[in-house]
């Protein structure tokens, strides 16, 4: 009949000394000593004894989800993902980059060994020896390069 938010009944309850709140004690029986128990609404840390662990309803307020905080959070998130694309493209742009040099580098010491041939249109096995030992010096030096 009442629109009344649903309280759940709870064997072991403690009311929070700094916002007054009923909250779950942290025990699975009545202690001998006295517990400390951390307040998941306020977050306050405090001290109790047995004497005030009772039986009763937790606050309507822990069944709530603060909408602020997932807000928050989502934004965070969005946030990180945001910084960890930056850096992928980053590190993807000085991955061409790199690759682009390497091409660079690599024609020239290519051209600068076979300068002395005469046809060096069709390939041959000393065209791909010097093609590939131009790249793996490219490689060598731009490796010693960035270091």
């Amino acid at each position: 009949m009442f629109n009344l938010p649903q309280t759940r009944r709870y064997d072991f309850t403690i009311r929070c000394k700094k916002c007054g709140e009923n909250i779950p004690a942290p025990v699975g029986t009545i202690p001998d000593y006295w517990i400390a128990a951390r307040c998941p609404l306020c977050g306050e840390t405090r001290s109790y004894l047995p004497s005030e662990i009772f039986q009763g309803n937790l606050s309507y307020k822990l069944g709530r989800k603060p909408v602020r905080s997932v807000i928050r959070l989502m934004g965070e998130m969005k946030r990180a993902i945001a910084r960890e694309q930056a850096a992928w493209a980053e590190k993807m742009q000085e991955q061409t980059r790199m690759k682009s040099t390497l091409v660079i580098a690599a024609a020239i010491i290519a051209a600068v060994r076979l300068a002395k041939d005469t046809d060096i249109s069709r390939p041959s096995p000393r065209l791909t020896a010097v093609v590939s030992e131009s790249v793996n010096l490219a490689r060598m030096i731009l490796d010693r390069v960035g270091r």
